[in-house]
């Protein structure tokens, strides 16, 4: 009885692992069937339009392949990608900002070094008006006169060239005896200090001095009389009277970019009797031709009148 179910099943099993002999009838679609009532050749192009659209997937699937690829290769197997920095500077940028920078330095810094030189000068002209004061402050205690000519006297009581001392009590800062512009130092407040003062600034010694009486009487032009003024020497003239010497006590007779009339391009700074200050060009400071105790210098210049010279080195 197992037996013979036993031959039942694999019997049943063979069965089913046969091949079916019996075959599905093929379904047979005509061609106009995808387009009924079309004619032939429609059903054509739309074989010919199916075709272009499987060509077309194709080729769209094979390009995101490859681009799938190329995002799996590591940037040091593949060309790096070169892309600018806009927060940097190219070469051609460089220089142009260089050359610009440049031109435009040219363009101020003559500007500039004349702006600290006309600071320098404004500096100046206060300070011959501070001295200005302490000259006439000193006048007024010695009944309108200023220190007397002496002659012979010894270098440290010659009142010329010792002006700084005997106007000390009325001035006091000695830091109003140096120009701005000079190269010089600031004298000590001591008679050893001022008997080495070179002189940033000159006394008209011989136009001003107390033997010609009081300083606002014999002066019949005060405006335009100078009292003090820019100089390489510390009194004018203390010698002869003559052009050479006053080109001496301005220090223009040499080369210098720090003395007298060179501190001010060409120009020179003055204190005048009435108590003004003023900037006068080289050749009107001068003042030449001036007769003899007549404004600007009102000394008395030797043969009557002082003559214009030769200025020496007149490009300052």
């Amino acid at each position: 009885m197992q037996e013979s179910a036993n031959q039942y099943f694999r019997a049943t099993v063979a069965k089913w692992q046969e091949p079916s002999t019996q075959d599905f009838p093929k379904k047979t679609v005509p061609e106009n069937a995808l387009h009924p009532g079309r004619p032939f050749k429609n059903h054509q192009k739309t074989k010919i339009r199916l075709e272009k659209l499987r060509v077309n997937s194709t080729s769209r699937v094979s390009r995101i392949s490859s681009v799938s690829e190329r995002t799996l290769i590591p940037y040091s197997t593949q060309e790096m990608p070169m892309k600018r920095n806009h927060n940097q500077f190219t070469l051609i940028e460089l220089l142009t900002t260089i050359t610009i920078i440049s031109l435009l330095m040219g363009m101020m810094l003559p500007a500039a070094s004349k702006a600290r030189a006309s600071a320098r000068q404004i500096q100046c002209l206060s300070n011959l008006h501070q001295l200005q004061l302490a000259f006439s402050q000193y006048a007024d205690d010695w009944r309108g006169r200023l220190p007397p000519y002496v002659t012979n006297a010894p270098t440290n009581q010659h009142p010329g060239l010792n002006w700084t001392n005997w106007s000390h009590p009325y001035y006091q800062d000695t830091r109003l005896l140096l120009c701005p512009a000079s190269s010089g130092k600031i004298p000590e407040a001591t008679p050893e200090g001022f008997r080495n003062y070179d002189g940033s600034y000159a006394w008209n010694y011989d136009g001003t001095q107390g033997n010609r009486g009081p300083l606002h009487v014999y002066a019949t032009k005060p405006a335009d009389s100078y009292l003090l003024c820019d100089s390489g020497d510390p009194c004018i003239i203390y010698g002869a009277n003559t052009w050479e010497n006053l080109m001496e006590e301005l220090d223009l007779d040499w080369d210098s970019q720090a003395e007298g009339a060179n501190r001010h391009l060409n120009r020179a700074n003055c204190a005048f009797i009435d108590g003004h200050s003023a900037s006068r060009g080289l050749s009107e400071f001068l003042g030449a031709p001036c007769k003899a105790n007549d404004a600007p210098w009102c000394i008395s210049w030797k043969d009557g009148i002082l003559e214009p010279g030769i200025i020496p080195f007149p490009n300052r």
